[in-house]
């Protein structure tokens, strides 16, 4: 079991992060079409409370899209949003 001194987050606390992520997926993805493109990827950052302009976010949307498809599918922003909470503490 690993702990948070380990820099690893509790199974429970993934669990919730995991939750709070598809939430603000869903409310991100203005046009309904279950993936993110980049200015709804752009704004939710901002809105999760991270400075981020337009060329920043391109290139972070560019490592986030692990398949390269051009789109942010919610499996690879929960991986992004756990990564951001955790290394934030």
């Amino acid at each position: 079991v690993a702990h948070p001194a380990d820099g690893f987050a509790p199974q429970s606390d993934i669990g919730a992060l995991q939750n709070e992520a598809r939430i603000a997926f869903e409310r991100a993805d203005l046009d309904g079409s279950k993936s993110l493109d980049p200015r709804e990827f752009m704004e939710v950052l901002q809105r999760l409370g991270y400075s981020i302009n337009y060329p920043e976010a391109l290139r972070l949307f560019g490592s986030v899209d692990t398949n390269q498809d051009g789109k942010i599918r919610v499996e690879e922003f929960i991986e992004l949003y756990i990564t951001l909470k955790t290394s934030s503490k």
